[in-house]
Formats: C-alpha cells, sequence, structure tokens
C-alpha cells in the first residue's frame, strides 16, 4: 500500500521496521536516511527505479479518481497491462514535462538562464531536463505540479 491514510491500508508492508509496517510512500526517506542498524547498504538504488513507477500509479489513480483511471485504461472491458499503462503514463509525464519546460523557457526568455539553474562548487549550471524545469516552473507559478502526491 502506497499509503496509511488509504481506505485500502491494512496495516502489511514488505518493509518492516522494528515490527512497525512502513507504507511506500516513507520508503525513499527510510532507505536515504543515515542511521539506523535495520538499514541495507545502497538497498535504495535498487528499490529507486520501482518506487518511481509505483508513485507514477497511485499519482494516476488517485487524479481524479480510481474510476477514471480504469476508464482511461480500459481496452474492451479488459484493465490493460502494468507494463502498458506505466509506458502510458511515462509518455504523458515526458509530454507535460516537456510542454512545461518549453513554456519556462518562451515566457522567460533571457533571463531563463539565470533563473533555472543551481550552484555547481562556483559555477553556475543551467538545468536542461524537463522535468527538473517543469517542477520549478510549476513553484515560481504558484501552480500545482501534477506528479506530486
Amino acid at each position: 500500500m502506497w499509503d496509511d491514510m488509504s481506505p485500502f491500508w491494512k496495516g502489511y508492508s514488505y518493509l518492516v521496521i522494528k515490527g512497525c509496517a512502513i507504507p511506500i510512500i516513507y520508503w525513499k526517506s527510510v532507505y536515504m536516511s543515515k542511521g539506523g542498524d535495520w538499514r541495507k547498504v545502497d538497498q535504495w538504488k535498487y528499490l529507486k527505479s520501482q518506487y518511481c513507477d509505483y508513485k507514477l500509479i497511485v499519482q494516476a489513480m488517485r487524479r481524479p479518481s480510481p474510476e477514471a483511471f480504469e476508464a482511461a485504461f480500459t481496452v474492451n472491458r479488459k484493465l490493460l497491462s502494468y507494463s502498458i499503462i506505466l509506458k502510458c503514463l511515462h509518455q504523458a509525464r515526458r509530454a507535460e514535462d516537456s510542454r512545461l519546460a518549453q513554456l519556462a523557457r518562451d515566457e522567460y526568455g533571457p533571463e531563463f538562464d539565470a533563473l533555472f539553474g543551481y550552484k555547481r562548487g562556483n559555477m553556475w549550471v543551467v538545468k536542461c531536463k524537463a522535468g527538473d524545469i517543469a517542477k520549478q516552473y510549476c513553484k515560481e507559478k504558484g501552480i500545482a505540479y501534477l506528479y506530486e502526491i
């Protein structure tokens, strides 16, 4: 289960720490933390991809509703496979990120490089990943980024 706020939460998880089931939403924080004798070294790098895929599925299921999700991914009264749904969602996310990144470039014009970047050591690096630009653009504009829970 993604989180313990869902009506589907039954208190079960593959990740259990000191007898406490940890919902998936917290796994990144758990695996990225610095301490704890329960922690498996470098485990996150193996789980990150699956975590991100599952997060994308959960976001789609919750927006606007599980029924709308099911309707969108049902063909001939049969729900599409997990991998096909995931492929569709990744394509939609890339398209939306690209659209927002281009909107940011167009809107900010020559100021873009100064606003959409970060400091690495003593150098200013302009962001080039559409997803990073899209997240910052949404934050700047005070609009919700679709791919955050």
